[in-house]
């Protein structure tokens, strides 16, 4: 016989929330187990759960158990479920006639329930939702719950017990319906040069279940998931790894890493929580200004006037250094920054998204473009060789880079020119580095309320 274990007899529930809409629900429950065979009704278990991944264990050392069956059942309560669930069977209808306002109340026979409802009142049957203007001027009571209507998500276990014991069981499934990511607010000290940056974990519960007083933790990171496939020696490892953090400072879980949430805590179906996660204070930060050119500079005659001056992209860099003691990853996220002025107050300066970030690892921050630093560029010479032995064609081409600063000190800027084929830099006004195969870079120096002028050469050979 059935018997139902409700959420009054958990002991303790913990969820495991990936980044990825999964979550490992654990759920601890105290039962009494009958010597032979049990079937035990768990209410009120995720509305998403997957079925497939479920795991049952009791915690006792005083029996054994053989598992027979696991059934997911989940009907959601409506009117239009209840006479579905109520077909065959005897409801009754109420009636008030409008000149008199007295209620009458007779037994009616469910017959059907497609395309509205048909039902046998004594000798007749009477259609009710049918056609346009087919109002029904009353309504339909239902004694009871017919037996095969859960109103509530529920698994059914069914197992056989060597002995009879009191203790716990455990439940661990796979559910769809959670997940979190992380959030910061930076804020920029007025002289540009540190930063204050406060991390929150925002979670989302859409599983269709309400979660009280839950130990959570939170995984960074992207786990491979094959579709609709998850084996019970994967659920175990899981399982086994998200033991492994305790306080709240990340700690490893294999290629991943784990956050526990310091204290338990509720989160309702349909809710979003933001809880803190990570506060750091002081970080030391560089802005800065960059101009990147493509590699169309390089290959064709271009109009040798000045461009249209053009603002420079701005950018916050910084390094997330390991903090004594402390493992300082930072999940993947949306930054959103912003600055003190002392004249204007705080303002949102730009926001920018980056990916799960180990320690001591540079993190850089798109914001926008600069108003008052602005770039012109023109082509001064250009020389098409044309093509040559084994269809190598070689240019030669020279540029002038102006940098415009209306700000009243200093900028550094980073010139990125972005140059094809085999290349050389056979003339510059300033040294460049080679940052990758296809980068030259220049810093350049702009002063406060002036210009900087970048002059050079560029000899490129391609195959065509």
């Amino acid at each position: 016989m059935e018997r139902q274990v409700r959420p009054e007899h958990r002991e303790n529930i913990d969820l495991t929330i990936y980044n990825q809409d999964l979550a490992l629900i654990r759920d601890v429950r105290q039962v009494s187990l009958h010597r032979g065979v049990n079937e035990l009704a768990f209410i009120d278990v995720s509305q998403r759960l997957r079925a497939e991944t479920v795991m049952f264990k009791v915690r006792s050392e005083e029996t054994e158990i053989d598992l027979f069956e696991q059934n997911f059942h989940y009907d959601a309560l409506t009117a239009q479920k209840l006479l579905e669930k109520s077909l065959g069977r005897t409801v009754r209808i109420a009636r008030i006639n409008s000149a008199t306002g007295e209620e009458t109340i007779e037994e009616a026979q469910v017959l059907s329930v497609d395309n509205g409802v048909l039902l046998r009142i004594g000798d007749r049957i009477e259609a009710i939702g049918l056609g346009e203007r087919h109002d029904f001027p009353g309504r339909i009571i239902f004694d009871r719950l017919p037996e095969n209507l859960r109103p509530q998500p529920t698994l059914v276990v069914v197992f056989e017990s060597e002995n009879a014991v009191e203790g716990l069981v455990e439940l661990s499934y796979l559910s769809r319906g959670m997940s979190w990511q992380a959030d910061y607010v930076a804020m920029l000290t007025s002289d540009e040069r540190h930063l204050s940056l406060q991390g929150w974990a925002t979670i989302v519960n859409q599983s269709g279940t309400d979660y009280d007083d839950a130990s959570i933790r939170l995984v960074a990171g992207d786990i491979n998931q094959a579709q609709d496939n998850f084996s019970g020696p994967v659920m175990a490892r899981m399982m086994t790894e998200a033991d492994a953090g305790n306080g709240t400072a990340p700690t490893g879980l294999g290629d991943y890493h784990l956050y526990t949430l310091p204290r338990a805590t509720g989160i309702e179906n349909n809710q979003t929580k933001q809880v803190a996660l990570l506060e750091r204070i002081g970080i030391p930060v560089n802005k800065e200004y960059r101009v990147n050119g493509g590699a169309h500079f390089y290959m064709n005659r271009l109009v040798s006037q000045l461009s249209e001056p053009q603002s420079v992209s701005v950018a916050l860099e910084f390094e997330n250094l390991r903090k004594p003691g402390v493992s300082s990853p930072l999940p993947a996220g949306v930054i959103r920054v912003y600055a003190e002025s002392r004249s204007h107050g705080t303002q949102f300066i730009g926001e920018d998204r980056i990916g799960h970030t180990p320690e001591s690892q540079e993190v850089r921050l798109r914001l926008g473009r600069a108003f008052d630093v602005t770039v012109e560029r023109r082509q001064t010479d250009y020389e098409d060789s044309g093509r040559g032995e084994n269809r190598l064609w070689v240019y030669e081409t020279s540029h002038e880079i102006i940098l415009k600063n209306a700000k009243q000190h200093p900028v550094e800027v980073i010139v990125d020119e972005q140059i094809p084929g085999d290349w050389t830099i056979v003339k510059e006004s300033a040294p460049h580095s080679k940052t990758d195969a296809a980068t030259a870079t220049w810093t350049i120096t702009v002063p406060a309320e002036g210009e900087a002028k970048l002059v050079y050469t560029a000899r490129v050979e391609i195959v065509r």
